[in-house]
């Protein structure tokens, strides 16, 4: 790729700004706040889009290059890739993108869209993404920076290209991040935050809680068959109270009924006994004056008849005073038998046999002779007894129903219980699924890193100790990586030495060696620098601009600058390049 033409319409400080380059050497020139960062991004982003999120950054780029008069934000880019031509314009208020071919051809539709950025033209023509683009091919003064954290960047970069062949992919990183992934979303047996040990707890609770609901569901059928065992008993033992109640009331009825009869019989006995001897004091009374009346009747009736009439007749008068004698007597007799006492037996006797004719009727119904036949004192007995075995029952189904609910209550969670099991069992298996997932990948990782370092590495560190010797003017001819050291070169005599003890000019030659040797796994992209030699000596920088010019046949190159170091030293070089004063 090589850009033909810059065209600033608004972005940042620079209006109305037009810029040709050419396809070898170019340096724009210009004082310190004269605009030459402010084109950098703006070349990055007529590629990428303008970026408008803040990452941390007090102002986002959106906001940084926004034009200071509030007038247009646009530009446009002309370039060339194998030969076609393409001019892309871009509105960055409202995202809008155009890329024309050749003749005017538009193809925007062609590429893909980001909604907030526009179309990625790095990335579709140049099939670099922004990160490495900045990484790569595109180098400011604040990449190699002075101080220790800066260094410690750069070391890390070069140890990640040496380890993956990306600057932003570290095998390191990728390591660990994947061991975090495995900490993370899945964790391990003794990782209580984590959702292994969360997920192996919840379910260690849940059937632990099943186990017990399913002692309850057992509980709960025992208490079941156990209480329609009691229902039946005291259904018996309510009809076997019924029954008693029932004999012991026809019998307590009946013997009530003697009782009465046998206080009514003692009474009338004794009111008899009274009325005797009242009688018997009358009748001693009114025989002695019966009998006196009749005696002297007879004596007279017989004088009288002796006298006056015959002796026959006295006789006679005397016979039948003997006979009305007699006859007063005999009821004497009678009456004396009526006061005798009454058979009481008897009128028992026909109570029991009413008894026993009612009693035989319910053993007809059923009832067994062991109640029929109790006595009442024996039915009064059984009675309290099994109101009192009847009590004891309902007790145990009172009990039972209590413990019951509760049992109840808690089954109408085994549903739930089941269901989050179930659901806790998938999640968890999904878990596990993941650590074979990251443990595989991990095992690819170490897999594929081992055949990296066999297949890539080796000729990578070739290209990039190819680069570092030009740059450092072959005073170190050789770089290494070593796992435990990290980044190692070699002096011209042979001698290793870890990177992080040269010093920061070293360093920067030693990355830009580095960045030379990268550039050229990609096609061709302009390479843009930006201040990026403000710490190189005159001699370091002339070995730099050497290596530029070797490269300018298969790459544009763009040095942005306020020192007019890199004009004299190309000039002395007799090297042709395109110079832009800003």
């Amino acid at each position: 790729m090589v850009i033909d033409n810059l065209r600033i319409n608004g972005y940042g400080k620079l209006k109305d700004t037009d810029i040709h380059l050419d396809k070898g050497i170019n340096i724009i020139y210009g004082r310190n706040e004269s605009g030459k960062s402010t084109i950098t991004s703006f070349i990055k982003s007529m590629l990428y889009g303008i970026d408008k999120n803040k990452s941390g950054n007090e102002y986002s780029e959106l906001e940084k290059y926004k034009p200071w008069d509030n007038g247009a934000f646009s530009g446009s880019i002309e370039y060339t890739i194998n030969d076609d031509k393409y001019v892309a314009t871009r509105e960055f208020k409202n995202n809008s993108t155009k890329v024309f071919k050749n003749d005017g051809e538009d193809i925007s539709s062609s590429f893909e869209k980001d909604k907030s950025r526009g179309i990625d033209i790095g990335f579709e023509q140049l099939k670099i993404d922004e990160d490495t683009f900045e990484n790569t091919v595109f180098i400011k003064q604040d990449s190699i920076d002075v101080d220790e954290v800066s260094q410690s960047n750069i070391l890390q970069k070069l140890s990640n290209i040496i380890q993956s062949g990306d600057e932003d992919v570290s095998y390191e990183k990728i390591n660990n991040r994947l061991n975090k992934k495995l900490y993370d979303e899945v964790g391990t047996d003794r990782t209580t935050t984590k959702p292994k040990y969360i997920l192996s707890k919840k379910i260690a609770e849940l059937e632990s809680r099943e186990s017990t609901l399913i002692k309850n569901k057992e509980r709960h059928e025992e208490i079941v068959s156990e209480t329609y065992r009691l229902i039946e008993e005291k259904e018996k033992a309510q009809k076997e109270i019924d029954k008693t109640k029932e004999v012991y009331s026809i019998k307590s009825k009946y013997d009530d009924e003697v009782s009465n009869q046998r206080y009514k019989h003692e009474a009338i006995q004794e009111e008899k006994k009274k009325l005797k001897k009242e009688k018997d004091h009358q009748q001693k009374r009114r025989k002695i004056v019966d009998t006196i009346i009749i005696l002297i009747a007879a004596i007279v009736l017989a004088t009288a008849l002796g006298i006056y009439v015959n002796y026959y007749l006295s006789i006679g008068a005397i016979l039948i005073g003997t006979a009305l004698i007699f006859i007063n007597l005999k009821l004497m007799y009678k009456e004396k038998n009526e006061l005798e006492d009454d058979n009481f037996d008897l009128i028992q006797e026909d109570i029991r046999k009413k008894e026993s004719k009612e009693l035989s009727k319910l053993e007809k119904k059923g009832f067994a002779k062991s109640i029929t036949e109790k006595k009442v004192s024996e039915l009064k007995s059984s009675y309290s007894n099994l109101e009192e075995k009847l009590k004891k029952i309902e007790l145990e189904i009172h009990k039972l129903t209590i413990e019951d609910k509760m049992l109840v209550d808690g089954l109408n969670e085994l549903s739930l219980v089941h269901e989050e099991l179930y659901e806790k069992e998938i999640a968890l298996e999904k878990v596990k699924e993941e650590e074979i997932v990251l443990n595989l990948a991990l095992d690819v990782l170490n897999k594929s890193y081992d055949e990296l370092r066999k297949r890539v590495i080796p000729e990578l560190e070739k290209d990039v100790s190819f680069e570092i010797a030009k740059a450092t003017n072959n005073t170190y001819n050789k770089v290494m990586f070593n796992s435990k050291d990290g980044i190692i070169t070699f002096n011209s005599f042979g001698e290793p030495i870890k990177v992080n003890l040269l010093s920061k000019g070293t360093i920067d030659e030693i990355y830009l060696g580095f960045r030379l040797a990268i550039s050229d796994r990609y096609n061709g992209v302009p390479m843009v620098f930006d201040e990026a030699f403000a710490y190189f000596d005159n001699e370091r920088l002339k070995n730099v601009l050497i290596t530029l010019k070797e490269i300018c046949d298969s790459r544009q190159v763009i040095i942005l600058t306020c020192s007019e170091r890199e004009i004299k030293i190309l000039e002395d070089l007799n090297i042709n390049f395109n110079k832009i004063t800003l």
